[in-house]
């Protein structure tokens, strides 16, 4: 808490002038007192940052509401760090900018539709949830235009939703690795075609069809190791012009067509 304190040495002051001192410096007291006790636990709560931060960094996380334990703190930086989370937090500060949210590492089951509408960011990390079938295919509504990589490694999910990445138009990384994926559904990247990284590794693909991939026109890395894959169609990569790193090792794929890496015009 800020202190003031009264100098003794007012013997060069009038007497009217050390009054008025006095008067005012009471009045500032009073005013650091009433502000200190509008502080309550519930207000630092919500905007994620201890009392003893400065006003610059507690007005950033403005509007972050954490339902449930947990704690969200947001940065300098422009960046929110969640801990001990079981839900997404409710963001209710229209408009709002940061650079990223970091919300891995918690035991997050379920990310609603819509969960991050009102923020603008362009990063969100995901890594390490129990998210499984609770990831909506609305969940990305309303970062269309804002989020440029997304991370969803670890999460236990089995299944992509068609719908999912429709009109994220700005995505250029997005990581799904480690998670229990079988299918790739034709036409998932339709959405999201200014990707540019895409790792996959560690899922239990076992089929890349001519769809699969549809709509990476603009790849450039994509990582398919360890992904179980016994079997690749020759039209697997016919879309990905642009592609300069393909990764596919320990999978149980034991013959290639030769027309395989016909399209990769990169390479």
């Amino acid at each position: 808490m800020l202190q003031l304190r009264r100098s003794t040495s007012c013997w060069y002051c009038s007497a009217g002038s050390l009054q008025l001192f006095c008067s005012v410096l009471a009045l500032l007291e009073a005013s650091i007192i009433s502000d200190d006790d509008s502080l309550s636990p519930e207000v630092v709560t919500v905007r994620g940052w201890s009392a003893a931060d400065n006003g610059t960094a507690l007005d950033r996380c403005k509007g972050v509401i954490v339902k449930g334990p947990g704690r969200c703190q947001c940065t300098p930086l422009e960046e929110i760090h969640c801990h001990d989370l079981t839900v997404i937090p409710e963001f209710r500060h229209e408009s709002a900018v940061y650079k990223a949210a970091y919300l891995d590492k918690q035991d997050i089951s379920s990310v609603p539709a819509a969960a991050f509408r009102h923020l603008r960011l362009s990063r969100i990390v995901l890594n390490f949830n129990p998210i499984g079938a609770g990831l909506s295919e609305d969940a990305l509504r309303g970062l269309e235009t804002s989020v440029s990589e997304l991370e969803l490694g670890a999460c236990q999910l089995t299944e992509l939703r068609e719908t999912f990445l429709n009109g994220m138009s700005r995505l250029r990384r997005l990581h799904l690795w480690a998670n229990r994926i079988r299918r790739i559904p034709g036409g998932f990247f339709g959405g999201a075609d200014e990707l540019r990284e895409l790792l996959l590794w560690g899922n239990e693909l076992e089929e890349l069809d001519a769809l699969s991939l549809g709509g990476l026109w603009n790849l450039r890395r994509l990582d398919l190791d360890r992904c179980r894959l016994t079997a690749v169609s020759k039209d697997a990569f016919r879309h990905l012009l642009e592609l300069h790193s393909l990764r596919l090792n320990h999978n149980l794929v034991e013959a290639l067509y030769a027309e395989t890496f016909y399209y990769m015009q990169s390479w």
